[in-house]
């Protein structure tokens, strides 16, 4: 809910920033885009703080057809992600509610009306990115948009030379942040990977606090894409307790790679013990199927409606 919310907000930026422009120099036009800035800044900041004074909320994940065809566009807010929309949406709001009284005095404010929406979309979109292309798109591009504010004075000496500097140190990141994910991606095989969570590799034990689970499993798929392949993922962990780790969770991670929400029921094999679960479409969800201790394998059974 709140993850949706704050791409919505984001979108709205976006569409503020490409109508900046056509609105051109009237007097309408600073009026339109810092109100339109406060409000989305405003909403994302109420869904972030929601979601960070809530207890016990599970992480939210979204993956949306775009980027790279085979890994898509992946966004994830957690605990630690919602902090940072709190300080970006709050400094955003801020920003905005200055930008309308300063920007009277703005001798080109076509040089800047475009670029501020862009800024705290990117911003925003850099905290809730889920994997290295989205979050390097949204680093490199929150980078332009700020130099781009820099030299809206650019015929000051100073702020051309500000720009200047800014640039190549933009420009440094980018590629250090380029060769952190090619080192990850050459150890995890992936690309599709969160910022600073290595992927599993696929031909040894996966890393961490998640085994491998899953003795066995009984599958009745009836979601299908365009090219005939199954919409839904599963991966079956055995994920130990903090607390005491000889108590396992037993979990299936389902993944649901199609539009279409889909309906399922995941059972231990041959019984009663069941979990019916709400897989909304290019989201990934974890199921707890049952706690067990000492045992890290099982076998279950899983139905799609």
């Amino acid at each position: 809910m709140a993850l949706a919310a704050i791409l919505w907000c984001v979108l709205a930026l976006l569409l503020t920033a490409l109508l900046a422009p056509a609105m051109g120099r009237s007097g309408t036009a600073r009026q339109v885009v810092y109100v339109t800035c406060l409000a989305a800044s405003g909403i994302a900041l109420a869904f972030a703080a929601s979601r960070l004074l809530a207890s016990g909320a599970s992480d939210e994940f979204l993956r949306l057809p775009l980027g790279i065809p085979w890994i898509g566009a992946n966004f994830r807010i957690d605990v630690l992600a919602a902090f940072f929309l709190v300080v970006v949406n709050l400094g955003a709001a801020a920003a905005s509610v200055y930008g309308l009284g300063y920007g009277r005095h703005e001798a080109a404010p076509h040089r800047v009306l475009p670029f501020f929406p862009v800024f705290l979309a990117t911003m925003n979109l850099v905290v809730l990115a889920a994997d290295a292309f989205t979050f390097l798109l949204s680093w490199e591009s929150m980078s332009l948009a700020s130099w781009a504010l820099v030299m809206a004075h650019h015929r000051v000496p100073d702020n051309a030379r500000a720009g200047y500097v800014y640039l190549v140190m933009a420009g440094f990141s980018g590629l250090a942040l380029l060769l952190c994910f090619a080192c990850q991606a050459a150890h995890s095989q992936a690309l599709g990977t969160p910022p600073g969570k290595a992927a599993r590799p696929q031909s040894s034990p996966p890393l961490g606090n998640d085994l491998r689970g899953g003795g066995g499993a009984k599958r009745e798929t009836h979601h299908r894409d365009a090219l005939g392949n199954q919409c839904l993922a599963v991966e079956p962990l055995a994920r130990p307790h903090v607390a005491n780790p000889k108590v396992y969770d037993h979990v299936l991670v389902l993944d649901n790679q199609c539009l279409k929400s889909i309906k399922t029921r995941a059972c231990y094999t041959e019984s009663d013990q069941c979990v019916e679960a709400d897989v909304p479409g290019l989201t990934r969800q974890d199921v707890i199927l049952g706690i067990s201790s000492m045992i890290k394998f099982f076998s279950y059974e899983l139905y799609e409606f």
